[in-house]
């Protein structure tokens, strides 16, 4: 493999402007740019970014553990993390957990085999000399096990430690389950159903949390039957919406977009249309729900912006060398984005 000293001599230039012209730490003219860079084209010059790493205590690598590749909130929070850092010159480096596909979504029985895996992602992460770790939440709860005696910056997104001595940037459910309220609220609606999530999900409570505050806000009555649990899939939404319609209620907030693709179905199904018989109203704002028919009123989750503020906060701790001190929580808030599926009763 070719080497830098290998490259300047074939250039014409010294080994310090070769590396210059590869971190781009310092200026080099355009033309000697140029030839330097089509020397190492020519060479296939491979950089050792471990060895450098090992010389300069600093590998400008990032590591990531996502709890769940797969989870739709995992992707776009990884791409925010990976564009900013990028940007700063920072490698991304990776590790999936498998977390609902090897241990499912009760895990409880299987918890010390899970936590011995998460323990093993941490240790390679260091192995490979990090800079840096974001850990990323399957869901948003408190996640047990993370380690507090790393040599290096660790933040938690979508989730925090259990004894929230860790930074971590989350998404406002609370306001996100009020501003839906409030939004059904102010087009007339007074009797409102929640379906969705289970009773133990910390995303169902706090939505239903901001459901109830908004309730009070405007003096509006708490009816506990009008709130259904049971689960975050279609056969969910279609089977507790059955009870509510006996009920009377004109709106249901549904706490995710399957449930609501459920409600959806049980409607076409009993010849009622959503938006005239019923106005419904999900959440997470996932992709399809622009084909449903009428496009679902939705609430838009800020995956992208977790990302990047769980990046800029690891980047300012490389930069400032040092751990974070002020552990404290970053909440960010969700968009409500109207479309077709609610009727306005006044």
């Amino acid at each position: 493999m070719a080497t830098i000293k290998e490259i300047a001599k074939k250039s014409g230039v010294s080994p310090g402007t070769v590396s210059n012209v590869l971190n781009g730490k310092r200026p080099v003219a355009e033309a000697t740019r140029k030839k330097v860079m089509q020397v190492i084209s020519e060479m296939n010059y491979q950089p050792d970014y471990f060895a450098q790493g090992l010389r300069q205590r600093k590998s400008n690598l990032i590591g990531i553990i996502a709890e769940e590749i797969v989870q739709f909130s995992t992707p776009p929070i990884v791409e925010g993390i990976m564009s900013l850092c990028e940007k700063q010159g920072y490698r991304i480096i990776l590790e999936d957990l498998r977390f609902y596909s090897r241990w499912g979504v009760n895990r409880k029985e299987k918890e010390e085999s899970f936590l011995t895996a998460q323990n093993f992602a941490f240790q390679r992460m260091m192995s490979l000399n990090v800079d840096g770790i974001v850990y990323i939440g399957a869901h948003m709860r408190e996640i047990q096990n993370i380690p507090h005696d790393l040599k290096v910056p660790l933040v938690i997104a979508f989730g925090r430690d259990t004894d929230c001595a860790l930074p971590n940037v989350i998404i406002n459910d609370e306001k996100g389950g009020y501003d839906v309220t409030k939004y059904l609220i102010s087009l007339g609606h007074r009797k409102i159903g929640i379906i969705g999530g289970l009773l133990s999900n910390e995303h169902a409570q706090r939505r239903v949390l901001g459901y109830q505050k908004a309730l009070f806000e405007y003096s509006l009555p708490y009816n506990p039957s009008w709130v259904r649990y049971g689960g975050w899939d279609i056969e969910d939404g279609y089977r507790e919406i059955e009870p509510l319609l006996l009920e009377q209620v004109s709106a249901v907030f549904c706490l995710n977009d399957f449930v609501a693709g459920g409600v959806y179905k049980y409607l076409n199904e009993h010849g009622l249309v959503v938006g005239r018989d019923l106005s419904v109203v999900g959440f997470d704002n996932r992709s399809m729900t622009e084909c449903f028919c009428p496009a679902l009123t939705t609430v838009k989750i800020p995956l992208g912006n977790i990302g990047e503020s769980a990046a800029k906060l690891i980047l300012e701790c490389i930069a400032e060398e040092k751990l974070p001190t002020d552990a404290g929580t970053q909440q960010l808030s969700c968009t409500l984005v109207e479309r077709q599926s609610v009727a306005r009763l006044r």
